[in-house]
């Protein structure tokens, strides 16, 4: 009996150490998405666990003030939990495993005892071994996942064919690309799409120019995590595309009067737009994905850009082909899981000394996987970069390559192939669609004989 309340005694303790964990630090409650359930706690920490996550999925920032007056909890109870954190005595796992397998066993203990009484009263066994695999299904860890009837999927595509036979030209969500929007309907959800080209041939300024024109032209909130520039850089890029003046010259160049006027002038379209910037992050996978849940439980966002796939590492991934490949198939997973698109962006393998022709699927980085994993692989390509005039393809060689970008979906699960040409806008860093030039008015030769 002792040992019995030794072990709630135990267990009240780990709650309460948890909760902190979690009132102290946001990351920890969405690291630990997959394995805590309700049932983990009990009385006040119930209560208050119950409140921070309704207070998540509204969108509500779950401060001790805000959680007192949501939960109806005395602000000193939970300020008293708060503190908790600097005494707390294990790490997350081992919190985790012990809350959970405190549970686990208590529902097991229950489903014993059920099972008798079933048995005592006649049940039939079909109905008696529905109650145990139901009992272990929530036990499993990660999320559980919905079956799908035809009829509900037959109703899903009839609604995917009317919007294509309607004016709207995408059904999922816009980025102002034609290759996107037209051909793949916009970004889907569950989609993992990667974006992959040489070093300054303009991936992230294509990343960027699909997030600005989501956020500011749809009002799409969506986001980037970047492992390679810092926020006041992609803050620069995107006040560069509302401004006309260059990031580099807003980072580190002296504005005159005008251009301060100018500035202050446009820059609140981008102040009310729904781009959202992780901030430092650890460059980690675990904490990549972490930062996605986050975006998406907080803020609903409705993709993400990733960049930049190299830079992220993977516990217990030594190689380089094993790392990208638990990358790749980490971030498909959380797609289909939150039902968002993710944008991964990859780095190219190196190509051989004197080659200078555009970027094919034999040359991702490190990993077939990335290929096999991804249902969008999507490249960009600047000749001009490499001194040519003009594009090189067969049909395509009347194209001036001189601030023209090509754009081209190498391998588009239930999409298709695509290319398109935007303009590159050097300065800005922007890319957009290229609009063919109107024909000139009067330009007519009156003297032609054909017209006698």
């Amino acid at each position: 009996m002792k040992q019995l309340i030794d072990k709630q005694t135990e267990n009240q303790r780990y709650q309460t150490e948890l909760i902190s964990m979690i009132l102290n630090n946001d990351d920890v409650y969405i690291k630990a998405i997959d394995v805590l359930r309700p049932e983990m706690f009990s009385g006040t920490n119930r209560l208050i666990f119950d409140a921070y996550v309704q207070m998540i999925q509204q969108s509500k920032k779950p401060d001790p003030v805000a959680l007192s007056t949501f939960s109806n909890i005395p602000i000193q109870q939970i300020l008293d939990i708060v503190v908790e954190f600097q005494g707390v005595s294990m790490q997350l796992d081992s919190l985790l495993y012990e809350l959970f397998d405190y549970m686990a066993k208590e529902k097991l203990t229950n489903l014993g005892m059920n099972i008798s009484q079933q048995i005592t009263a006649g049940s039939r066994y079909e109905d008696i071994v529905s109650i145990v695999n139901d009992t272990i299904r929530k036990l499993e860890l990660g999320n559980s996942s919905s079956v799908i009837t035809m009829e509900q999927g037959v109703s899903e595509l009839f609604n995917i064919i009317n919007n294509n036979r309607s004016e709207k030209t995408f059904t999922g969500t816009p980025v102002g690309f034609k290759i996107v929007d037209v051909t793949m309907g916009g970004l889907q959800p569950g989609d993992l799409i990667i974006l992959a080209g040489e070093t300054s041939h303009g991936k992230t300024s294509f990343a960027l120019s699909m997030l600005y024109n989501s956020a500011v032209n749809y009002n799409i909130k969506c986001g980037i995590i970047s492992h390679e520039m810092t926020p006041e850089q992609l803050m620069s890029r995107f006040a560069a595309y509302t401004t006309n003046i260059s990031a580099k010259h807003l980072l580190v160049g002296k504005l005159t009067d005008e251009q301060v006027h100018i500035f202050n002038s446009k820059i609140a379209t981008l102040t009310k737009s729904n781009i959202l910037i992780q901030d430092y992050i650890k460059r980690e996978l675990t904490d990549t994905m972490a930062a996605v849940r986050l975006m998406v439980m907080q803020h609903q966002v409705k993709y993400v850009v990733i960049e930049n796939a190299g830079n992220i590492n993977v516990k217990n991934k030594h190689g380089d082909e094993e790392r990208t490949a638990e990358i790749s198939k980490s971030c498909k997973s959380l797609a289909l899981e939150l039902k968002i698109t993710i944008i991964l962006i990859s780095h190219l393998s190196r190509e051989k000394e004197g080659r200078k022709i555009q970027p094919e699927l034999t040359r991702l980085r490190h990993s077939g996987q990335l290929e096999q994993d991804a249902d969008v692989v999507m490249f960009i390509y600047r000749p001009e970069l490499h001194g040519y005039d003009y594009f090189q393809g067969s049909d395509e060689s009347s194209i001036p390559a001189h601030g023209r970008a090509k754009i081209y979906i190498a391998k588009g699960r239930s999409y298709g192939l695509a290319k398109s040409y935007p303009e590159f806008l050097e300065e800005l860093t922007y890319l957009k669609d290229y609009e063919e030039p109107m024909p000139q008015k009067n330009n007519f030769d009156f003297n032609r004989k054909d017209w006698e």
